[in-house]
């Protein structure tokens, strides 16, 4: 009997632990749609072939060349066949990936798909490597065999390399389609700087298809070769090769250099068996394609599309005249990468996708606009700024748009053009700057003879948004009168101004004359508002011989200041005259000055006569709106520490450890959503630091005077790099210094996940009062919900 029990444990254990196998993924997740499982590594990548019906979301790039290095060095990737299920790029890239199997068909990333969804995701191919197979090959996938589910790869694109089928077709993003009653639907999609080969069915999105297709806001840059002449090349789809079913190519643009099929070819597609299953709408193509050799004419409804130039396609409006999405908000395309001046996905990682212009599309920026980079210079199609000469040429069009496309670092510019005086200041700007989440560093100016100082000696008018001014800790930002980080001086103008989340950070900003602010120096703006919104300086000096401030020096016309902090020494050099933690003076009695929602965490303010915690001197109360304010309560103004109110110049006491409390910020009414503007810390900088900015270049270490010797009012792990607060909560936890691939996991204490998430904050309001423990990095946190 005894044996008999065994045997059948022994067997229970095994089909268990052949079950758990079959099914295995080492990551998080459970799989399903409200949990998927969450690929941080090329090892969880590869394990989506274990379980191909579930659903999957990957939490960084992915870089398969060590992977495939240790586990298939001669053939490369091997791939993942008969997939079901969901794979949801999240805005990340697969790089790294090739593969060597002349002998095998079905061969993509994914060999086949079955009926799946692939969303939000690009592949990178190295340039001296090829996908390879004997047929059905795709960047993407290989095949899509007979299924009765929809099939649908949207906002995805291949870059890089050789995709070739040594027999028949082969595609940028899909080889072959045999779906049955169902359609593949490939949607805002582009394959770029690749070369598609195949015997037979060589197409820059798809090779072959022999069932149902729809291809909508694509285009391809790839060469595209049918390595049998005799067989059929094109554009954007080698052929389609039934005529039962029904194919679409609209709104979409062939921008290859050349397809060579000496028999069928075509710019959009090479080879129809029934135009009356096929419906070919809208499509472009670059009018100085090869095809065999010879330059093409087409319309927009045959298979070689409406000619338009290299200048057309290098505007935004060649693709919104296709119906494509540029949104700001909710939209897909954006207009511009670096020097890559095609579309690009906005939802997808833009670091790796292409930065520089193929060479048949590239058309050289005319002189006259002063602008060496991509873009037109207008809100829809911004100037992209990707270098400091390109950074320096916003003095040549003051009324552009622009927009940064990576950090810039000034610090070789300045050697080069101006190693004494440092950084020019860019005078009467009144375009706009998006600094896209990037930062210029490496600013220091000496000019102590000269007004208006800053990165912007003035501007009249504009908006400066999501960017960061590093100083360096040896340099200055000097000048006589008017000296900002950002913005010397706002002149008269009837011209709205806003600087919206922006910080400075390092060295000292110094005003031998009059005004010195850490953003902004002094504005004189007069029938419109200077707007300075979620904006810092840390561990910045300002200095003043009159009007000091740790936002902005001196306010002569109408500013509005809200959901702001500064924590360096602010100090007027001349004891007569004022200083604050946030505006050194507001200093007109006919205009209008508000400073709510915000915090003074200074150490120190010197001003003899006209000092105070967050603004040192009002010259008439009665237009002058204190309202929600806070600051430091150790801080010394003039030695001392002083007391105030909410509304008053010296804002409500709050201390150390309620300034380093999410609370104190959220009872301001800072926004800490997951899409929102403020996250709590940074490393061992226990302070709010700009969401939608770079944080590892926002400061990282706290200033002396706001340490603490252990956190309060949160729950810790690892000594102060992993924390959770509050510990108590009506809704929103937080969660600072976890690894941006960590997961959040809330369970319940029947030991059921009732919440899951890779974000710093989670909001409970959704579940019932009672007790749950957070799991994050394997620690387990208790916190009551109320």
């Amino acid at each position: 009997m005894r044996k008999r029990l065994f045997l059948m444990l022994f067997a229970w254990i095994n089909i268990g632990i052949f079950t758990m196998n079959l099914n295995a993924f080492s990551g998080s997740g459970n799989g399903d749609e409200d949990s998927p499982y969450l690929i941080t590594s090329a090892t969880e990548l590869n394990e989506i072939r274990n379980n191909p019906e579930a659903h999957y979301k990957l939490m960084n790039n992915i870089d398969l060349t060590d992977w495939i290095t240790e586990n298939s060095s001669i053939e490369g990737w091997e791939p993942i066949n008969e997939f079901k299920g969901v794979l949801d790029g999240n805005g990340f890239v697969i790089s790294g990936l090739w593969i060597e199997r002349p002998e095998t068909e079905k061969i993509g990333f994914f060999g086949s798909v079955a009926g799946a969804i692939i969303k939000r995701t690009g592949i990178v191919i190295p340039d001296n490597k090829k996908i390879v197979g004997k047929k059905y090959v795709g960047g993407l996938v290989g095949q899509t065999p007979y299924t009765t589910t929809e099939i649908s790869i949207d906002e995805c694109f291949v870059t890089g390399g050789t995709i070739e089928s040594k027999d028949q077709a082969a595609g940028g993003i899909l080889g072959y389609t045999s779906t049955n009653s169902v359609t593949v639907n490939i949607r805002n999609c582009y394959t770029a700087n690749s070369t598609v080969i195949s015997v037979d069915g060589a197409g820059g999105i798809v090779g072959t298809a022999y069932r149902n297709i729809n291809i909508e806001n694509c285009y391809s840059t790839n060469t595209i070769i049918s390595a049998n002449n005799d067989k059929a090349s094109g554009g954007i789809a080698g052929g389609f090769n039934d005529a039962k079913d029904s194919y679409t190519i609209k709104n979409s643009i062939a921008l290859n250099p050349s397809i060579a099929s000496s028999k069928s070819a075509g710019r959009i597609i090479g080879w129809v068996k029934d135009g009356s299953k096929t419906k070919l709408s809208n499509n472009y193509a670059f009018d100085d394609m090869l095809v065999d050799g010879k330059i093409l004419s087409g319309e927009a409804t045959d298979n070689n599309g409406l000619d338009k130039s290299k200048e057309e396609l290098n505007e935004i409006s060649a693709y919104t005249s296709l119906g494509w999405n540029f949104d700001v908000k909710g939209g897909i395309w954006a207009m511009g990468n670096g020097k890559y001046s095609l579309p690009v996905l906005k939802n997808v990682s833009l670091e790796m996708q292409p930065t520089i212009t193929p060479d048949h599309l590239y058309v050289e920026v005319n002189p006259d606009d002063g602008f060496s980079g991509s873009g037109n210079g207008d809100e829809n199609s911004p100037y992209l700024i990707t270098s400091a000469t390109e950074l320096n040429e916003i003095r040549n069009n003051l009324e552009a748009h622009y927009k940064l496309m990576n950090n810039i670092d000034l610090t070789d510019w300045i050697t080069e053009n101006s190693p004494i005086e440092g950084w020019v200041p860019i005078n009467g700007f009144s375009g706009s700057l998006d600094g896209n989440g990037f930062i210029i560093y490496g600013v220091w100016i000496d000019r102590p003879a000269i007004n208006n100082v800053g990165l912007f000696g003035s501007i009249t008018g504009g908006v400066i948004k999501r960017t960061g001014i590093i100083i360096p800790d040896d340099k200055k930002i000097e000048g006589n009168n008017n000296v900002g980080g950002f913005v010397g001086h706002t002149p008269y103008t009837t011209t709205e101004i806003s600087i919206d989340e922006c910080f400075v950070t390092g060295g000292t900003i110094e005003a031998k004359g009059s005004a010195a602010g850490g953003i902004l120096g002094y504005t004189s703006t007069n029938s419109t508002t200077v707007n300075i919104r979620n904006c810092y300086v840390a561990n910045t000096t300002v200095l003043g011989a009159d009007g000091a401030g740790g936002l902005v020096g001196t306010a002569y016309r109408s500013i509005n200041v809200e959901n702001c902090y500064s924590t360096g020494v602010v100090k007027s050099t001349n004891n007569d005259k004022s200083a604050g933690g946030l505006v050194g003076g507001t200093n007109d009695q006919g205009e209008n000055y508000t400073i709510k929602n915000s915090i003074a965490l200074n150490p120190e303010i010197f001003s003899s006569k006209s000092a105070g915690r967050i603004v040192g001197w009002i010259k008439n109360s009665a237009k002058t709106t204190l309202s929600n304010n806070y600051a430091f309560e150790e801080m010394l103004v003039d030695g001392k520490t002083l007391s105030g109110e909410i509304t008053d110049n010296n804002g409500l006491n709050k201390s150390k450890e309620e300034v380093n409390d999410v609370s104190t910020y959220l009872s301001l009414g800072w926004n800490f959503d997951e899409d929102g503007i403020w996250i709590m810390g940074n490393g061992k900088y226990t302070l709010p630091i700009l969401k939608n900015v770079l944080a590892e270049q926002q400061p990282a270490v706290m200033p002396k005077h706001l340490e603490m010797n252990e956190t309060v009012g949160v729950l810790t792990e690892k000594e102060n790099k992993l924390s959770i607060y509050p510990s108590v909560t009506e809704g929103e936890i937080f969660i600072t210094n976890k690894a941006l691939s960590s997961i959040v996991s809330v369970y319940d204490f029947s030991g059921r996940i009732v919440m899951q998430s890779d974000k710093s904050m989670l909001n409970l309001s959704s579940l019932a009062n009672g007790i749950y423990l957070v799991k994050v990095e394997n620690k387990i946190i208790k916190v009551v919900k109320k």
